[in-house]
Formats: C-alpha cells, structure tokens, sequence
C-alpha cells in the first residue's frame, strides 16, 4: 500500500495493482483503500466473467484480457478477442447494478 499510496502523491490518475494471485489482487486494493488511496483503484489481472462481481466489490474497475480471447487464435490473426465472451462478460457486469460496466 505504500507504493500506492506513493503513486498518488506523485499524481498518478489512477492505480493499478496485481498480485501473485487473484485473491492477492483483491488484497492489495483493500490495502490501498484502508491506507485512505482515493483515486481509482482497478484489479490489474485474473478477472472472468465467474469473479467480476466480487472484483467490483472490492476495485474500482478491472483490466481484462486473457479471459476474453479466443481459444487458440493464430499468431497471424489481428483480432484475438472472444466477441461472445466480451459480451457475456459485459452482461455479467451490467447485471451487477444499474449504471455498472459502461
């Protein structure tokens, strides 16, 4: 939380924070809220559509990636996002509460 809370006294816009695992994420953003961090905090990593909600009842946000791309895309292809899963991801969100995930 130190660093976070570094960060913002330098300016910083918002935070970012990942830890080893999901749950060591999770950790850190309540760290840096209790520490009194009052810009953005967003989960930076190991977010799905099966743990957003408990995501946004911690962060401020999320960055989300691997859990929306497609199964095996090629090394070529220039899109290698799920549409389906970013949809249903984005539904799970919006479902949380009115206002959410837009």
């Amino acid at each position: 939380h130190e660093a976070a809370q570094a960060a913002e006294r330098l300016g910083a816009d918002a935070l970012i924070l990942t830890g080893a695992t999901f749950a060591d994420s999770l950790e850190r953003v309540r760290k840096a809220k209790a520490a009194g961090v009052r810009r953005p905090v967003f989960v930076g990593g190991s977010v799905t559509q099966d743990n957003v909600a408990q995501t946004l009842d911690v962060a401020d946000g999320a960055i989300v990636s691997t859990s929306l791309m497609r199964e095996r895309p090629a090394l070529t292809d220039l899109v290698r996002w799920d549409s389906d899963k970013t949809q249903r991801f984005m539904d799970a969100v919006r479902a949380l509460a009115p206002g959410r995930g837009h």
